[in-house]
């Protein structure tokens, strides 16, 4: 079975037996909660899209590994077209969802990091981790599961090194070698719909001091697996979804959850045949600069249509207010420097793959420097088209009656005279609008937050640019411009 359906994936799903709290109580029927099934809609829809006959190119491709057609969602980059391919993926299932698919998005970078880590790591210690990881990425291909990158850790106090911590559990790593496996306590943080995916890999953030070995490795763990618990996130926003009768005030009642959950490894056993980088420090920095490069312009793709959905939306608020935007200059201009951000950001990330670099291995890793100057243009513009948005939907984006309000008949008569604009758009689809701009422009989302720290803050995408710009060829350039003798 190379392709699954989306109703296999949901039946599938619901077979694993997992620990997941949510607002301070344990959910037995988790797929049926109202927060989580949103989340595993989300999901759905890649496995959806890849059914269709119009859209098997930009959702699927031949295996290198099984022959078979499987999903991008778990493809090898071993082209330049199959990382733009990748790209148009998000491209095409963002808009439609306008929250998160990272129970399968995520799996496609995990997957070509430790390609490349695992193959340079034999090369150059004799180590057999790349066999084992190909021997698990084909099993992923061929039931086309779902998995997940997991590497951010709870961090602890900052100012110190994991290994200078009060408590050395603050950073996920190896408590026990045995014969067998490995036993490993922590904590991930950050992973988006962790709880929908069937498969995540455990691997470190990034580079640790040879006395760090146990701080540094890399494992593929079942997402039912003993010791393994999700406390799910709690934003202020999901309330709503927890009240009945809400649906125009979610804003996206079928999907927008982002679904994150804190998991925690309450002394997790993995065998060796699962671990694919066990404690070779020196191979820390490979893996966090290719994981910054992949993650990151599929992040970027990720929020590129998100920033389309506010272009579409703007429009919709537009007109609700009965307003034609094209008619009205300041309007148009909004409109117009939204859909200009969402170009240059997919301009941007498919540059990046454009200028790709070719790993030994045989995967391509998008150029660097790029990839992160794309990831720091998608939080600004993320930001500014946010504004935009709620600038042109104007103040009921923030301060709207509820659904049940318009229910109410003691209200209801209220509403619908008041909140009447445009006498072609009805009060409750006016309502809707204006829920949809407040959810995509963040006021009841968590989309900012994502938008600056998906694939590691700001920060982090300077230090990287900084890391491998090539500044002394530039400066040569600016110097033999300028006459300037060495």
């Amino acid at each position: 079975m190379a392709l699954r359906t989306p109703e296999q994936y949901e039946s599938d799903l619901r077979k694993l037996d997992k620990e997941i709290y949510m607002f301070g109580e344990k959910l037995d029927d988790w797929t049926e909660h109202p927060i989580i099934k949103s989340a595993i809609n989300a999901q759905k829809v890649g496995f959806e899209l890849a059914q269709l006959e119009e859209f098997q190119d930009e959702m699927t491709m031949e295996s290198t590994l099984t022959g078979d057609r499987v999903s991008r969602y778990v493809q090898l980059h071993t082209s330049v077209d199959d990382l733009i391919k990748r790209l148009f993926l998000n491209f095409t299932v963002q808009p439609r969802i306008g929250s998160c698919h990272g129970a399968r998005c995520s799996g496609t970078h995990v997957i070509n990091v430790l390609w490349a880590v695992t193959y340079d790591m034999d090369k150059s210690l004799g180590t057999d981790y790349h066999e084992r990881f190909k021997k698990w990425v084909k099993m992923i291909q061929e039931e086309d599961l779902t998995c997940t990158l997991c590497a951010t850790c709870v961090g602890g106090d900052r100012s110190k090194r994991p290994s200078e911590q009060v408590d050395p559990d603050l950073n996920t790593h190896i408590v026990e070698r045995k014969k067998d496996g490995i036993v490993i306590r922590g904590a991930k943080m950050y992973m988006s719909t962790a709880p929908e995916a069937e498969w995540h890999v455990m691997m470190s953030p990034g580079g640790y001091r040879e006395d760090e070995e146990d701080y540094s490795f890399a494992c593929a763990v079942p997402a039912h697996a003993k010791g393994l618990i999700y406390i799910h996130e709690w934003p202020a926003v999901n309330a709503a979804r927890i009240q009945e009768g809400a649906d125009i005030d979610l804003g996206i009642s079928t999907y927008g959850v982002h679904g994150s959950a804190m998991i925690v490894l309450d002394d997790v056993f993995v065998p060796y045949e699962h671990v694919f980088f066990c404690g070779e420090t020196q191979f820390g920095r490979e893996i966090g600069q290719l994981t910054g490069a992949i993650q990151r312009v599929a992040a970027c793709a990720c929020k590129a249509g998100t920033i389309d959905i506010m272009a579409g939306a703007a429009v919709l608020a537009a007109e609700a207010n009965g307003l034609d935007w094209k008619k009205v200059p300041h309007i148009r201009d909004k409109v117009v420097r939204i859909v200009t951000l969402a170009a240059q950001l997919k301009g941007c990330v498919v540059g990046a793959s454009a200028m790709a670099g070719k790993h030994p291995s045989g995967i391509y890793v998008p150029d660097i420097v790029t990839a992160n100057a794309a990831k720091l243009l998608e939080a600004e513009s993320s930001i500014e088209a946010s504004a935009l948005l709620l600038n042109v939907a104007g103040g009921l984006a923030g301060t709207l009656p509820s659904e049940r309000d318009l229910k109410n008949p003691a209200t209801k008569k209220y509403l619908e005279k008041y909140l009447q604009a445009n006498p072609d758009v009805s009060v409750e689809d006016r309502m809707k609008v204006m829920r949809l701009c407040e959810y995509l422009g963040g006021v009841s989302s968590t989309l900012q937050v994502q938008a600056i720290h998906t694939g590691v803050s700001p920060e982090g995408q300077k230090m990287a640019i900084a890391g491998n710009a090539d500044m002394e060829k530039l400066i040569g350039y600016a110097r033999n411009l300028a006459n300037i003798k060495e």
